[in-house]
């Protein structure tokens, strides 16, 4: 994350360089957020395996009738606290070359501002990251070992668990590699680039430095005339080496649109499904851990999943006299406090038909009408609060199909959803 927010906007901020960018500006998020989660999996693992050893020797103290002192506790890792915002490639680049100024009205391109050097160094932090990945994922069979030695009837979940860790592991390193990759292959055709237009820059000067001392010996004799023949002459190079400029950079821009549709877009499809499939693990482990201090498992937070959870939550609206129509509630779900959240289908004042007046806004952020309800239970119930919009509406930071949202929501003290619309 070092190298990554050193060099943010390496890309540059032309036409190519932001379209490199906005694919993998998305790649990195996710990735990054990937990583975030699988930390605190690992965490969780350890400690269900930790508990689940415990418990067994709490069992067998009980049955030994040698009144033996209880076992101590396991100490509980808390959750990581890893950064999950990606700076954005995108941004101010190096400055225009001398002599880019004489064709640039002509070129049709803005001059392709990305930073090679910075893409490069991306590059090696992404391929550092892969083979660290990989490097853990290589240590899951001694763990795996070490459970197969015991047994209990949580051995061969907790030997999946850790296979499935070490998969995710591999397809994060997988990932890493190919936005390394990505990073490098665009720094290549962008160095490329530059050398070719800096050397039609180069020619161009030269040329025009031997015109003016040409045409200055012959303006004694020819008068006027040379002076309009040079003038015309130097804008037909002019153009031509706009022309010349102008492939290069085109060039580049089908080299670049190569990079995204071959490697980073699929990427990505890839990753959203893994992302979402730890990030609901994380949820589950996280209620089957008891809280430090002894205090019993947190609820599980987010959207309810089953209609067991959702007939719990309703009952406790019920339990807690909120008025509420059971029929009416499109999305029910708890937050981190352990507050039931619910979105009833409202009217155009509240609910969820006032929040589908700005689904235009909504679809502006990449968010089909359809995505709307749940996505603001999920922003409310397990996104970042990250600021105020107003006096007092929280703004909350949330990952929707792979990229990061900042959605303002109201909520009631009864715990209803008033309102919600996405900010910037």
């Amino acid at each position: 994350m070092t190298v990554l927010s050193t060099y943010a906007g390496m890309a540059g901020d032309d036409s190519v360089g932001g379209q490199w960018a906005a694919s993998y500006d998305q790649a990195a998020q996710l990735a990054v957020s990937t990583s975030s989660k699988l930390a605190t999996a690992c965490g969780q693992t350890r400690d269900l395996i930790a508990i689940g050893a415990y418990n067994h020797e709490v069992a067998e103290v009980t049955a030994d009738h040698r009144d033996l002192p209880p076992p101590t506790q396991p100490q509980l890792f808390p959750d990581p606290c890893l950064a999950e915002t990606v700076p954005s490639a995108a941004g101010g680049g190096i400055p225009e070359p001398f002599g880019w100024s004489f064709i640039k009205d002509l070129v049709g391109w803005t001059w392709p501002n990305g930073h090679q050097d910075q893409l490069n160094s991306a590059q090696t932090a992404w391929h550092t990251a892969a083979a660290d990945f990989r490097t853990i994922a290589g240590e899951e069979q001694q763990a795996v070992d070490l459970l197969n030695n015991q047994q209990s009837p949580e051995i061969e979940i907790s030997v999946q668990t850790c296979s499935d860790r070490k998969d995710d592991f591999n397809a994060l390193a997988d990932a890493c590699q190919t936005i390394g990759d990505a990073c490098g292959n665009y720094a290549h055709y962008l160095d490329e680039a530059h050398h070719k237009i800096l050397d039609e820059l180069k020619e161009f000067a030269i040329e025009t430095a031997a015109w003016e001392v040409g045409f200055a010996i012959l303006a004694p004799i020819t008068g006027s005339l040379s002076e309009w023949v040079g003038n015309s002459a130097l804008a037909g190079r002019v153009a031509m080496k706009a022309r010349r400029v102008a492939t290069i950079i085109a060039d580049l821009a089908g080299k670049v649109a190569k990079i995204v549709t071959d490697a980073v877009a699929p990427l990505i499809e890839r990753m959203k499904p893994l992302l979402e499939r730890i990030r609901k693990w994380v949820e589950s482990a996280k209620a089957k851990l008891p809280r430090p201090g002894g205090k019993p498992p947190v609820p599980r937070t987010g959207p309810a999943t089953t209609a067991a959870e959702r007939d719990e939550m309703i009952r406790q609206l019920e339990q807690e006299g909120v008025k509420f129509d059971p029929d009416k509630i499109v999305q029910i779900g708890r937050d981190a406090d352990g507050k039931v959240i619910f979105l009833e289908e409202g009217n155009k004042r509240a609910g969820l038909q006032h929040i589908l007046s700005h689904s235009g806004d909504f679809a502006n952020k990449g968010v089909p009408e359809g995505d709307i309800p749940e996505l603001v239970m999920r922003a409310v119930t397990e996104g970042e609060k990250v600021g105020v919009s107003g006096r007092d509406r929280p703004i909350y930071q949330i990952m929707h199909n792979g990229t990061m949202l900042k959605i303002a929501v109201t909520v009631g003290s009864n715990g209803f959803i008033v309102g919600a619309n996405p900010v910037s």
